[in-house]
């Protein structure tokens, strides 16, 4: 769905490429952070009963489980569960 009008795309781009690129990097970093958050969110209400680890690989996967193979997925899986996460 594309409902935003050309001169308003065009505002929004002209204001983001006004920034230094340390400000647009701290703007990304504060967007995946957020969403990062809400993920967690969402997931402790899926699943109430996960511990940390089971938690913190529910995540991983579903943030990055096509950047991966399978053998690499297994790998990571397998350290977040023997990781000291807090």
């Amino acid at each position: 769905m594309n409902d935003t009008a050309p001169d308003m795309k065009k505002k929004f781009a002209a204001m983001i490429a006004a920034r230094s690129p340390e400000e647009r990097l701290q703007m990304a970093s504060h967007m995946f952070e957020t969403g990062r958050a809400l993920l967690r969110v969402g997931l402790q209400k899926q699943y109430h009963t996960l511990d940390e680890a089971q938690l913190s690989t529910k995540i991983f996967l579903r943030l990055y489980k096509n950047d991966f193979s399978r053998v690499e997925i297994n790998r990571i899986v397998a350290h977040i569960s023997r990781a000291d996460l807090f």
